[in-house]
């Protein structure tokens, strides 16, 4: 990645953390622990693979499968929290999605 890329990257992973802080912070920190073992052996291969077009590619995938999986999600929750922060996650990764 050249520079600029690599920033992009570094600024995806850091929304990433602040997600899971800010679901702790509503859930619990009991609720957080771990990221999916099955998403991440999945995608292992390809963030590790040291090609730029790779890793994009496999962001842009799990960015996409985020942006649907929360969409679901924000019809099954009740109350104005957890949907506020759900639907504010999602706006940010489908900036994600256009990104990579």
């Amino acid at each position: 990645f050249d520079d600029t890329a690599r920033t992009a990257m570094a600024s995806i992973r850091q929304h990433h953390d602040a997600y899971a802080e800010a679901l702790g912070g509503i859930l619990g920190r009991a609720s957080v622990t771990a990221p999916d073992a099955t998403i991440v052996d999945g995608l292992l291969a390809d963030f590790t693979s040291g090609d730029a077009t790779t890793i994009a590619t496999a962001g842009h995938g799990l960015e996409q499968t985020l942006v649907a999986t929360h969409t679901e999600l924000l019809a099954q929750l009740d109350g104005i929290d957890g949907s506020g922060l759900i639907a504010s996650i999602l706006v940010v990764e489908a900036r994600h999605v256009t990104v990579l």
